[in-house]
């Protein structure tokens, strides 16, 4: 009838959809988040479910600089960071860039990660943290010069740089030698404001 096509056209023209019955899928796929939930903004994705409320748990990596995953073996952990990633892979990369580096355990258990187009780099050597971070640290002074300069809004066009450390060195007590440690302080301390975010995957 009349007032159904009307219904239908409206929702082809809306981003938004009808609030669902509450239901608690027996198993919490990315099929079922997909197509149950309201797509997150960007660089935002959905953590999980608030069983209370069946409504989204969302994540901004842009303004939580970092997290760490904790947790026994055969608990999900890789599969959260894979989860991530296809997340990342699925928004505009022209509008919302991303740039990952992965350090990786020998166990590989991240090396999956090497398919998604914006992670420039995979290594299982500890060592190419320092390269890394390096990079890191002189691309965050160059932000935050175009701040003082431009404005907060002068990285809007930049990538998001993330650094995925999954590595048990670096937990080790003296897994990061001293210039390291206060390259990964100052990361953390502007990640924020500079658009970079670091993910500690490997915490029990």
């Amino acid at each position: 009838n009349s007032i159904k096509s009307f219904i239908g056209d409206v929702g082809r023209q809306t981003t938004q959809r009808a609030r669902r019955i509450p239901e608690v899928p027996d198993l919490l796929t990315p099929d079922y988040l997909e197509e149950n939930l309201d797509r997150p903004a960007p660089y935002t994705l959905v953590a999980g479910m608030d069983f209370d409320t069946v409504d989204a748990v969302p994540i901004n990596l842009l303004k939580m600089g970092y997290f760490a995953i904790s947790g026994r073996e055969k608990s999900g952990k890789t599969n959260f960071v894979r989860y991530l990633f296809s997340c990342l892979e699925k928004q505009d990369s022209g509008k919302y860039p991303v740039e990952a580096f992965v350090v990786d355990g020998y166990e590989r258990k991240f090396e999956v990660l090497k398919q998604h187009a914006f992670v420039s780099r995979y290594t299982t050597e500890f060592e190419d943290l320092d390269v890394i971070l390096k990079q890191m640290d002189e691309e965050g002074s160059r932000r935050l010069e175009e701040i003082k300069l431009k404005g907060i809004k002068a990285v809007d066009n930049k990538p998001l740089m993330i650094l995925v450390i999954q590595s048990a060195q670096f937990f080790e007590p003296n897994g990061l030698s001293k210039e390291n440690t206060e390259m990964c302080k100052k990361l953390i301390k502007a990640a924020s404001k500079v658009k970079m975010f670091s993910m500690f995957t490997n915490l029990e």
